[in-house]
């Protein structure tokens, strides 16, 4: 048995056999999850071994009622139900204890007979059932049983029999019942009942069963003693302590209970979902208490959230209150839950943001996102929606204030919208040049071909590829569903059969469909089979293509294919024959490496129908674009040709831009200026872009270069030697690291030799 985090759930194996009576009348469905953790044996042991208490129970009730009889006076009230001895000794008695005792020794061993043949049958019958229907019935019915039994004879003792049985037998059956169920139970036996006694001993006894046993069942069956307890004791009830925790049976709502837990919801909300979860699980009878428990405390996470600037919003906490169809009521729609997916996504873009003016743009975005989440919010439920607008009140409220505070910051500085990552939709656009060229080819080819073309997006690392992959499904548009997979990461890929199983979830994401979790085998074949033919299937007469877009591909081979050549061999092929026979399914591979270079087993073989698309350097006009002109307005001044010698410098690679455009515009920020000159590029070059741990050199050096042959056809090129070694130097011409220049051969970006020159020990040599 695993122990759960929530603090509100509870053992599953109960203490002693008290504690089981007591799960059986409060908390049947503990008793439930005990039985499933039983076998047989122990679920008979534990049945009986709980027996011996109902014994003490009845003679405890029995002892409390009897001195409720002389206490009352009873018999001296209703003379004729009682025998002339019995009124004789108890006209004797003139005191309450003594009546009491009066009574107590006429009536116990009418007492012993009923717990004897009322335990007899109790156990009997409650042992078959409890069997039958499981233990949480058979102890409740068990239990009433002999209780009913017993204390019907015990209290009635030929005294006052209508009243007594009809109390006892309905207070019993109506507990019995009420954990087991039959409310409509209670009218149709005290009839039955009554009328029985009237044909057998009159009228009046049959009018007191018929009468009482209903009255006392009902109150049983609702338990209205302890409701009226639990409404007592309501403003004392707190989140931790309150009638919820320890019963389960509740019928009747709590109203002032459930309103102040509901407010402290609000308070507490952390703790109030902990508890709404709590409910929802164990407690089926208080489920729209529960949701408007849940809701409370989302408006209370909601509320906890601020714009102010010594504060922190998270967006995490945006969270929605998922439930089942039957609660359709307390549901929030799509429409309104889309609208909060929207506000969260607009948030997180503006605290992506570190620059002032694109936090100023982010923020307007979310506040465009959130009026419109205000106006789907006010024409939802009023069952639930008002839980939510104390929050919503306090952001908008909160949000003008900040946005002034945002405007100021943004006058102060120019807007830097250069990026060290990639660059993601909706924040990076303006940035994002140079790939219309590819978009354009991938959108026709997928939509015009009669067999599914696959594609290999290729260029040096650091170029784009990864931004390309993160803009697609905005560059295709909404006849396209990406499916996008980075096989870097382990959970997407740590061998063939997690890869397969993670291409299955992804594609289900992408599509809206729920499906069960499937697992590969150690089989790739057979398992492509399956996994081709769910894509297939469920791909199949949609109005959108699919296209499944494998970042760093080359991980798949290493982490796997490699390792297996005859059965990757085999998967590579059968990925080949489905790509040709189907045209719903594209795949797009990208990676530094071409097919030809990755061998054993040798993919050039199985995809001589892909198509290549080239991601290289920037052109010209794209380059002095993103240095000067990045977004409308841009504000920064450029002395002494800069906007050329950067040029001249990177030959266009994206990456290198960014890093040097980003470090000028902080430097003029950073001195209070609106221009940056040539000593403003040096300084920038030395301290952040020429560093031994500049991820673009390095890379290079360390991985594409890392065979020692690599190493020293540079060191010739740059020496301005003839290479020798004619495979290393046409895979550096194949990649576009060098070029050919002025009769011989030259690193195509400056900066790259400047960095070989400073952190080669090989040149410093």
């Amino acid at each position: 048995m695993t122990e759960s985090s929530n603090p509100y759930d509870k053992p599953l194996v109960p203490r002693n056999s008290w504690e089981l009576l007591r799960w059986a009348i409060f908390e049947p469905n503990r008793v439930r999850k005990l039985e499933k953790e039983l076998s047989r044996k122990q679920t008979v042991f534990i049945f009986l071994d709980a027996y011996w208490r109902v014994a003490i129970i009845s003679i405890l009730v029995w002892l409390i009622l009897s001195g409720l009889v002389a206490w009352i006076d009873l018999p001296s009230l209703i003379p004729s139900e009682y025998e002339s001895d019995f009124l004789a000794n108890w006209d004797a008695a003139s005191a309450f204890f003594q009546k009491w005792v009066v009574y107590l020794m006429v009536s116990w061993p009418y007492l012993g007979f009923g717990l004897a043949g009322g335990l007899a049958f109790g156990l009997g019958f409650g042992l078959a059932v409890g069997l039958g229907f499981g233990l949480a019935v058979g102890l409740a019915v068990g239990l009433a049983v002999g209780l009913a039994f017993g204390l019907g004879f015990g209290l009635a003792g030929g005294l006052a029999g209508g009243l007594a049985v009809g109390l006892a037998f309905g207070l019993g059956f109506g507990l019995a019942f009420g954990l087991a169920g039959g409310l409509a139970f209670g009218l149709a036996v005290g009839l039955a009942f009554g009328l029985a006694v009237g044909l057998a001993g009159g009228l009046a006894g049959g009018l007191a069963v018929g009468l009482a046993f209903p009255i006392f069942y009902y109150l049983a069956y609702f338990r209205v003693w302890l409701f009226l307890g639990y409404v007592f004791r309501g403003e004392r009830s707190t989140l931790h302590q309150n009638a919820f925790i320890n019963d389960e049976q509740i019928y009747i709502p709590i109203w002032n209970v459930e309103k102040k837990l509901v407010e402290e919801a609000r308070r507490k909300p952390k703790e109030a979902l902990d508890f709404y979860v709590f409910l929802m699980v164990n407690r089926p009878l208080q489920q729209k208490f529960a949701v408007r428990l849940g809701h409370s405390a989302i408006g209370g996470l909601w509320y906890m959230q601020s714009f102010h600037s010594n504060t922190s919003f998270d967006a995490d906490e945006l969270r929605v209150l998922y439930l089942e169809e039957n609660l359709k009521d307390y549901r929030p729609s799509e429409k309104w839950e889309a609208a909060i997916g929207e506000m969260r996504g607009k948030l997180i873009d503006f605290q992506q943001q570190t620059e002032a003016r694109l936090r100023q743009r982010a923020f307007i975005a979310f506040l465009k996102s959130l009026a419109e989440f205000k106006r789907i919010n006010l024409a939802a439920s009023r069952k639930w929606n008002y839980f939510y607008f104390d929050a919503i009140n306090k952001w908008e409220k909160e949000s003008a204030e900040f946005l002034e505070e945002l405007k100021r910051e943004a006058a102060l500085t120019i807007e830097n919208p250069y990026q060290r990552k990639a660059l993601q939709p909706g924040v990076d656009k303006t940035v994002f040049l140079g790939r219309e060229q590819i978009r354009n080819q991938l959108a026709t080819t997928i939509r015009t071909s009669g067999e599914m073309p696959l594609f290999l997006i290729q260029g040096q690392r650091r170029v784009g590829k990864t931004s390309l992959l993160n803009f697609l499904q905005t560059l295709l548009g909404n006849r396209f569903v990406v499916v996008r997979m980075d096989l870097q990461s382990s959970e997407d890929c740590q061998d063939v059969s997690s890869w397969m199983e993670s291409l299955y979830r992804k594609f289900n994401e992408a599509i809206g469909f729920q499906a069960e979790e499937w697992q590969a085998s150690d089989n790739w074949l057979k398992s492509w089979d399956e996994l081709s033919r769910h894509l297939l299937s469920y791909s199949k007469g949609r109005d959108f293509k699919v296209v499944v877009a494998m970042d760093e591909y080359e991980s798949l081979h290493e982490k796997g294919l490699s390792k297996d050549p005859a059965q990757g061999g085999h998967l590579l092929g059968a990925m080949r024959s489905f790509s040709q026979h189907q045209n719903q399914v594209a795949f797009l591979f990208t990676g530094a490496a071409l097919f030809s270079e990755l061998e054993n087993p040798l993919w050039s073989n199985y995809f001589v129908h892909a198509i290549r698309l080239h991601v290289g350097y920037l052109n010209e006009a794209d380059t002095h674009q993103l240095i000067t002109a990045p977004v409308p307005d841009f504000g920064l001044e450029y002395r002494d040709g800069l906007p050329q010698t950067i040029r001249r410098l990177t030959e266009g690679h994206p990456a290198l831009i960014q890093m040097i455009c980003r470090e000028l515009v902080a430097t003029a920020n950073h001195g209070d200026r609106r221009h940056v000159d040539q000593a403003d590029l040096d300084a920038v070059l030395k301290a952040h872009i020429l560093i031994e741990d500049n991820g673009v050199f390095s890379v290079f050096w360390n991985q594409f270069c890392a065979a020692m042959t690599m190493k020293e056809t540079v060191r010739a090129i740059l020496r301005g030697q003839m290479p020798t070694d004619k495979v290393s130097l046409q895979k550096l011409l194949r990649h576009e690291f060098v070029v050919e220049g002025n009769g011989g051969y030259r690193l195509r970006a400056p900066l790259f030799e400047q960095w070989v020159r400073r952190f080669d020990l090989g040149m410093m040599g």
